[in-house]
């Protein structure tokens, strides 16, 4: 959506990110509450995960803005390249 909104619309990144998040919020807060009527969604693991990923997004907000934009460039970058590899060549184990 944020392609669609900079490189088609020609809208403002900045702009064109805050319009994604909120609409992503909506729909996830949908997607959770449809996945809790079906039993899948554990609230009692869940909570840790939420407080530890705002926590953690507070900080790494307030730390980015002291860092260099490109050496956070490269590290999204390295996470991509990490996560693309695990996801081609992980196999499901036994038991699992």
């Amino acid at each position: 959506m944020i392609l669609y909104l900079t490189l088609v619309l020609e809208m403002d990144p900045s702009t064109a990110r805050t319009l994604n998040l909120l609409t992503f919020l909506p729909c996830a807060l949908i997607a959770v509450l449809f996945r809790w009527r079906q039993g899948a969604v554990d609230f009692k693991a869940l909570w840790p995960a939420m407080v530890g990923g705002c926590v953690a997004a507070f900080l790494l907000s307030r730390l980015s803005m002291n860092l260099d934009t490109g050496l956070l460039k490269k590290l999204f970058g390295g996470l991509l390249i990490v996560t693309g590899l695990r996801e081609l060549f992980y196999t499901k184990r036994e038991g699992q």
